[in-house]
């Protein structure tokens, strides 16, 4: 790749950060497919992923919401 096309990490994360909020709604609408395989993958992509960007105290305080 040239330097004119090459893509840094940064770059790519600003990309992508627009498109966060449309891709959790997405994941919480898959969570309650029918199909049990997308289901859980759709949970665990939550768990995995999303989740732990998260505190754990801002997730049980429901004050923080």
């Amino acid at each position: 790749m040239t330097n004119q096309t090459e893509l840094t990490e940064t770059a790519i994360r600003e990309l992508l950060r627009a498109h966060i909020p449309t891709v959790i709604e997405r994941l919480v609408k898959l969570s309650d497919s029918k199909n049990e395989s997308i289901s859980l993958g759709a949970c665990r992509l939550i768990l995995d992923k999303v989740l732990p960007n998260f505190k754990a105290k801002e997730l049980f305080d429901t004050n923080a919401w």
